[in-house]
């Protein structure tokens, strides 16, 4: 067997295993996604004193984020490769491409709750979807009653005391707004 024979076994059989590994990871991925999620909506949905919560939600969120942020990495090297293969030279993979983001980005039908009617034009679209969010976030009244029974749920232990109440629901003004917002990183980006 000539040297060359030989390294393009190895290589063959090298390409085998790394494509069953990745398949391997990529279904491990999923499924720790799939569980590391449940386990976040469980704990969340538990009553669970709010110490204990703070240990394990953050550990899982930083779990889930790290699973994430491997799955964009190989996706962006997915599309370099599918870029630099076809990209580059198949003007209908561009146009498609093109078709993809456009689609991503803009609102193709918007129909007006109060008429039925779709929105024909961004005037139209602006108002319905202003209406909407204005809705989404206006404020509705409580039931006291409800708060009451909730409030009395609380441990002592877990309690403020009236000082700390009292500075809680203080006003504030814009100084310290803008003295608390001067405080801030400059960078746009979260840092970690």
């Amino acid at each position: 067997m000539s040297p060359q024979e030989l390294w393009d076994i190895i290589k063959a059989r090298i390409k085998k295993f790394i494509k069953g590994y990745g398949r391997q990871r990529v279904d491990w991925r999923k499924q720790q996604l799939i569980t590391l999620q449940r386990k976040r909506q469980r704990l969340l949905r538990q009553a669970i004193p709010t110490s204990i919560l703070s240990i394990h939600l953050p550990r899982v969120e930083r779990q889930i984020q790290t699973l994430q942020e491997e799955t964009v990495k190989i996706a962006i090297l997915k599309a370099e490769r599918t870029w630099r293969e076809r990209g580059e030279t198949d003007a209908g993979y561009l146009k498609k491409s093109a078709s993809a983001r456009q689609a991503q980005r803009s609102v193709p039908l918007l129909r007006n709750p109060a008429t039925g009617d779709i929105c024909s034009n961004q005037e139209q679209m602006l108002e319905v979807t202003q209406r909407f969010y204005a809705n989404l976030y206006a404020t509705e009244p409580i039931c006291l009653e409800s708060v009451e029974r909730m409030v009395s749920h609380i441990p002592d232990t877990c309690r403020l005391d009236e000082s700390d109440a009292n500075f809680l629901m203080s006003p504030f003004d814009i100084d310290e707004i803008v003295a608390q917002g001067s405080r801030a990183p400059k960078s746009s980006t979260p840092v970690h």
